[in-house]
């Protein structure tokens, strides 16, 4: 997909839409192929995995946190705001 295709459904402009994918890009999440004036991308999705490990490692003790803390806002009602 071009980078002019990948901005079309987005009220960003071409530039800003080259900055995003340079992110992507610099984190691994995107591989840029130039034809000419065209710019190609294509997702990387492998350095995903290692982020949803990380997330998968720390979700129960998030959950038990987020938990505790919903108890207490039903507890405690004023504390809500």
């Amino acid at each position: 997909m071009s980078v002019s295709e990948l901005a079309q459904p987005f009220k960003l402009s071409k530039p800003a839409i080259s900055k995003h994918i340079k992110v992507l890009e610099n984190a691994g999440l995107l591989q840029r192929r130039v034809d000419g004036r065209v710019h190609r991308c294509r997702l990387s999705p492998k350095p995903l995995s290692a982020a949803a490990q990380w997330i998968a490692f720390y979700e129960p003790f998030w959950q038990t946190k987020l938990d505790a803390l919903g108890e207490h806002l039903k507890r405690n009602p004023k504390h809500k705001e």
